[in-house]
Order: C-alpha cells, then structure tokens, then sequence
C-alpha cells in the first residue's frame, strides 16, 4: 500500500505542482523519479514530503502509530522495533554539459538521497550544481 500511495503522490504532484513537462517513472522497489523543469525541483520536494508526511498515518494501526514504531521480527526471526516510514528526496538539476551520462546522473541523485537520509527520516536535499540545497527534515507522522 505505502509504494502505491508514493506512486499516486507522484502522480498527482506532476499534474497540480509540475509542468506539461513533468515526467513520473518507477524505478524499483521503494525508488521513483520525478523529471521536471529546475525551477520546480525544490516546490515539488517540499511538497513531496509534506504530503507524504500527512498520507502515511492512514496506513499504519493506530497502535503503531501512537507508539512511533512497528515491532515485528528481522531477517534472522528475532524481534526488533522498525521505525514509521519517511519519505527522503535527492534531487538534481542538470544543466547542459554537467553530466556525461544518465547513469551519472542517478549517481548524484543517489548520493543527494542519502545526505537527506542522514539528516532525518524525511526531507530532501538538491543539488543545484553550485551548492546543495538541504530541505528541512520533516518529522515522523506521529
């Protein structure tokens, strides 16, 4: 259910926030992309984020929720507390010439991804070309 209402998210996002231009893909597992013009990038991350922020509770127990974590067994059958979901965005914008390749591409959004990862479980992070522009992280939907 939570990879369905990030698709719909996404979607709908590209037609209200986005442009004619704005494009939505799965790319695999819990990993989207959303192409859009540069000057969207940030409108669309933040409002990403908060309206994930304001959709997830729906999909959790109350129980859960109210508590702030999942218990339930890892990999190994042991158990173990699993935290709410968040929703981290890695943006980057590709002025002409920047890139070599489109898997350069997914590489800088990646690594955007992941410095947005370490500032919290939700929040985004661009990079413009010139500076990184960090989202402030939202909190968890409790």
């Amino acid at each position: 259910h939570a990879i369905l209402a990030v698709a719909e998210l996404l979607r709908a996002l590209a037609e209200q926030v986005g442009s004619p231009e704005s494009f939505v893909g799965h790319i695999g597992g819990d990993d989207f992309a959303l192409i859009s013009p540069q000057e969207q990038a940030e409108p669309l991350a933040r409002e990403a984020v908060a309206r994930f922020a304001a959709t997830i509770p729906s999909l959790y127990d109350p129980a859960d929720l109210a508590r702030g974590y999942l218990m339930g067994l890892d990999r190994d059958g042991e158990p173990r507390s699993f935290p709410l979901m968040g929703l981290v965005v890695g943006g980057v914008c590709c002025t002409p010439g920047r890139f070599e390749a489109p898997d350069d591409v997914g590489r800088a959004a990646a690594a955007m991804r992941q410095r947005a990862k370490e500032r919290g479980p939700s929040g985004y992070m661009i990079d413009r070309g010139d500076a990184a522009l960090p989202g402030l992280g939202c909190p968890s939907p409790v």
